[in-house]
């Protein structure tokens, strides 16, 4: 699931970054001595010269954090929404069974009592590809960066089906801009 970041940069960049996506390469180690700790919760030590993360939870949350529209943010955003649209509640479940089954054929490796926790971006490709065109989940930010509302991070966000982020983002588009 999601980690939240000890990074203070994290909350600086969520107040003024104004760009759609954050490359997560330019967070910094912390060092303290001669110790380093990871990119994201600055709590796990880091073993090696050029490892930035301390876990996978870590990286998920990081890739999720700066690219919500990526797989590992659709991911996140889904679980938070209990898999439904948040305007007409389209129901992403059964998809993401029917993905999961796939999967499990494919790779007997997966957890199914974990589905509510830990989806993989793979999980998240293979539902994408059976969902009809008009149900695609899209992420959405609530308040537009246009408006004000912040570009980057997970609170902000949210899906829905394609269907209403068009019919939001006509509404959205229309009325005053904020100034820079």
């Amino acid at each position: 699931m999601f980690k939240k970041s000890n990074n203070p940069d994290i909350a600086v960049l969520e107040k003024s970054y104004r760009g759609r996506t954050f490359s997560v390469s330019h967070l910094k180690v912390l060092k303290i001595e001669n110790a380093r700790f990871c990119v994201w919760c600055h709590e796990g030590k880091l073993n090696h010269g050029n490892q930035r993360w301390c876990s996978e939870e870590c990286v998920s949350s990081g890739l999720a954090w700066a690219n919500p529209q990526s797989e590992h943010g659709l991911h996140i955003l889904l679980v938070k929404q209990n898999f439904k649209c948040l305007h007409c509640n389209f129901d992403y479940l059964p998809y993401v069974e029917k993905a999961l089954s796939y999967l499990n054929r494919n790779h007997p490796t997966v957890d199914k009592a974990k589905i509510r926790n830990q989806i993989s971006a793979l999980l998240m490709k293979v539902m994408k590809r059976n969902i009809p065109r008009d149900k695609a989940p899209e992420v959405d930010h609530i308040i537009p960066i246009s408006k004000g509302g912040q570009a980057i991070g997970l609170d902000n966000v949210g899906i829905l089906c394609y269907s209403c982020h068009k019919m939001k983002t006509k509404v959205d588009n229309s009325g005053p801009r904020k100034k820079k």
